[in-house]
């Protein structure tokens, strides 16, 4: 179970779950709309499938 770092949205299934190289979760609907992570206000360079 993930958090989304933008919305606080509980993701219970890990295929919509996104990590960032700053290694913040991200759920399918904030993933489309963020260029800039919220925590740390870096670039995001790319997602990938997160299956902690």
């Amino acid at each position: 179970m993930f958090k989304c770092t933008v919305c606080g949205k509980t993701i219970e299934n890990a295929d919509f779950s996104y990590c960032t190289d700053c290694g913040k979760t991200f759920c399918e609907n904030c993933k489309k709309n963020s260029v800039i992570c919220p925590s740390c206000n870096g670039n995001i360079t790319k997602f990938q499938k997160d299956y902690r």
